[in-house]
């Protein structure tokens, strides 16, 4: 009688490990196949041949960000409920053989937020999207550059176009919803007039096609190409001319209007959740080395490189570039500044000659600016103080003119010195020749400040660096009969309070909105009269347990 081998405990050990190891291999083998049979319904889905139901460019659906345009025959598979939404929102269908297909754009490049790479235009050319925004500030996504000709692509046939939830719902919520979308005109922003996009070489008449187009898909398809380069993102287009006739050339009007408007309408549109109001690119397609987009003093290329330290910018001829090389764009986010499609709004921007005339009526979250804020104080190195001051108490600057013109009657400037130490004990004071300072330190200084005062005057630019708080002031002083708007917008586009005094008295919001710009006889004269017990009162009450109230009360006298 033979016996069975003697069963040691590396005999088991061994038996087990070759078990497990068949059993992984059965596992992967099924995937594979898995795999393939996905690959196969693919190819077919984008053959001419293949139904309408996977996803044939040619069927008549495609998906773009929360909308996807549907066939007849799709509209039939969603209403018979043969559809549901996984926990990434990703949308499955299942088809009638039992395959279940996730569709996305080449190499899922479209679906990724902020991502660079190729994607497949014969399989999946989505639709461009006006997200927002105001005349001069547009803010599309999902744009197309073709041969240097800004392209939008619309939907052939826009009834069929349906908006899917952003966030998880129960099924049956989200199919209720389907089937009443399938009856109505789809939501979707319609396109301002091209006037107030893009402007042409003609002041106040808007773009031609060889800068703007609108193509439907099915013309988009035999002229854009089967291939394209996804530029993730937001691109920043200033389609204004270069030098002194498209205004970039000056640090105020580049940055306070064109830069600071451009990013509060980006906010806008963006939920506070999303990623950062920060472009990656900044585009100048009209201006060349000379004449540029740069100021003399270097101001606005110093303002790029320490706001945006990542920051790619073209100019002309990186425009021209691409219009040779003749490779496909599809940008992702794209906010275009124009001035001159600002002014033929007319209206406010005609009124006050601003072309951010409109900016503070734009509703965006309070620290929208804040990424660039950070950006500017950390290459300077002044990033690392507490935003009050020494003692726990709030700051204030007043800003020193009197070597500037025009200044203060020095009687008093000395008053309004003497006012603001008597508050000493609720703020920490600072009187600061600003124009003396480095840009570091006026950064520093004013980065800390919760009021800050001055006469009207280019160190109002410092407005920029304050910290973005509820109770936030700034104070401008004008002569008796004179108010300019400029630094009203740049404090009230920044989110911070403002509060014009004109001589001895407060100018309202409602008395300045109807005089509009005006100039005293004190200003060309080169020295101004201010009651300054009413700006310390001001101060003081910005400063107290009420600082709504003393601000609307006095604001109102």
């Amino acid at each position: 009688m033979i016996g069975l081998p003697y069963l040691t405990k590396r005999i088991i050990v061994r038996s087990f490990l070759i078990t497990f190891g068949i059993m992984i291999l059965f596992i992967i083998s099924s995937n594979i196949i898995d795999d393939q049979d996905y690959g196969h319904q693919r190819q077919r889905a984008k053959s001419p041949t293949a139904s309408p139901y996977v996803g044939d460019p040619g069927g008549g659906w495609f998906k773009s960000p929360n909308k996807w345009s549907i066939s007849n025959g799709m509209k039939d598979l969603i209403q018979a409920g043969k559809w549901r939404n996984n926990m990434q929102g990703d949308m499955l269908i299942d088809l009638d053989g039992g395959f279940e297909g996730r569709y996305s754009s080449y190499e899922d490049v479209e679906n990724v937020e902020g991502k660079d790479g190729w994607v497949d235009l014969e399989w999946e050319l989505v639709v461009t999207n006006y997200e927002g925004g105001t005349p001069g500030y547009q803010v599309f996504s999902n744009m197309y550059l073709i041969n240097s000709v800004l392209t939008s692509v619309v939907p052939s046939d826009a009834s069929q176009i349906i908006e899917l939830p952003t966030d998880d719902e129960d099924a049956y919520q989200m199919d209720l919803e389907i089937q009443e979308q399938m009856s109505n005109k789809p939501k979707r922003n319609p396109f301002p007039e091209v006037k107030h996009i893009l402007s042409s070489e003609k002041r106040g008449q808007g773009a031609d096609e060889d800068r703007w187009r609108i193509v439907d898909q099915d013309v988009g398809r035999d002229e854009i190409g089967k291939k394209g380069y996804k530029l993730g993102g937001v691109t920043y287009i200033f389609n204004d001319p270069p030098g002194p006739d498209g205004y970039l050339v000056y640090f105020r009007h580049f940055v306070l209007e064109a830069f600071l408007g451009a990013t509060r309408v980006l906010a806008s549109t963006m939920p506070y959740s999303m990623f950062k109001p920060v472009p990656k690119r900044v585009w100048f397609p009209r201006c060349g080395a000379d004449p540029s987009w740069r100021d003399d003093r270097g101001e606005n290329a110093w303002f790029l490189a320490h706001a945006l330290p990542s920051v790619s910018i073209e100019d002309k001829q990186g425009w021209e570039d691409r219009n040779t090389a003749g490779l496909p764009l599809l940008l992702e986010k794209v906010v275009i500044i124009d001035r001159w499609a600002a002014h033929a709004s007319g209206g406010e921007v005609g009124k006050w000659g601003k072309m951010n005339a409109l900016i503070p009526s734009i509703s965006a979250t309070r620290s929208f600016w804040d990424s660039i804020r950070s950006n500017v104080m950390r290459s300077l190195g002044v990033d690392d103080h507490s935003e009050v001051g020494s003692r726990g108490l709030p700051v204030v600057v007043y800003v020193d003119r009197q070597k500037e013109n025009p200044k203060m009657k020095q009687s008093d400037h000395d008053a309004l010195v003497e006012g603001l130490m008597s508050l000493t004990n609720i703020a920490e004071v600072h009187v600061a020749r600003l124009s003396a300072m480095s840009k570091a330190r006026q950064v520093d200084l004013v980065g800390r400040a919760q009021v800050l005062v001055s006469l009207h005057g280019d160190e109002l630019f410092n407005t920029l660096w304050m910290p973005p708080r509820e109770d936030s002031l700034v104070i401008e002083l004008f002569e008796d009969g004179g108010f300019i708007r400029d630094f009203e917008l740049l404090a009230t586009g920044l989110n911070h309070k403002y509060i014009a005094v004109q001589g001895d008295k407060v100018l309202t919001e409602e008395k300045w909105r109807e005089t509009g710009a005006t100039k005293g006889d004190e200003r060309d004269k080169g020295e101004i009269s201010i009651n300054t017990e009413l700006v310390v009162r001001l101060i003081e009450e910005s400063l107290g347990p009420d600082p709504e109230l003393g601000s609307h009360s006095l604001a109102g006298k």
